[in-house]
């Protein structure tokens, strides 16, 4: 699951409330002609060298795993791939040295999943609230 942080800023890039940085336009352009894939957001987390790609639906984050038209294929040249482009792109925009980013570990979240669970967190919050204002 996505952290309440990066959940609340992607939601906003999505209603246009954030803009995209230039790194993620050229990141995503990328992904959606590599792909065929949508992304919604990225995150470094540079002290633990993660990198968090968050796909905008279910189908587009299960052809991170099996590939276009279910066809089987090997995650891990995927993940090279978009390490090789991150890399470039950081490198370019001037966000941090890319020496140490060739160890990172990628990571895929499904935004509509994370959408669905929120949703879902805030109406239990919200029946247990009603029902311990009911039985008081």
């Amino acid at each position: 699951m996505l952290d309440d942080d990066l959940y609340e800023v992607t939601k906003n890039i999505v209603l246009g409330k954030i803009e995209k940085s230039p790194l993620l336009i050229e990141f995503s352009d990328w992904f959606l002609s590599t792909y065929s894939v949508r992304i919604l957001n990225i995150h470094f987390e540079q002290s633990k060298r993660i990198l968090s790609i968050i796909i905008d639906n279910t189908n587009d984050y299960q052809k991170m795993f099996h590939g276009p038209y279910h066809v089987p294929h090997k995650i891990e040249e995927y993940v090279v791939q978009i390490k090789q482009e991150f890399i470039l792109l950081v490198s370019k925009h001037q966000y941090a040295s890319a020496s140490p980013l060739a160890d990172m570990f990628v990571k895929y979240y499904d935004f509509l999943q994370e959408t669905r669970a929120d949703i879902t967190h805030r109406a239990i919050k919200e029946v247990r609230l009603q029902l311990k204002e009911r039985y008081r």
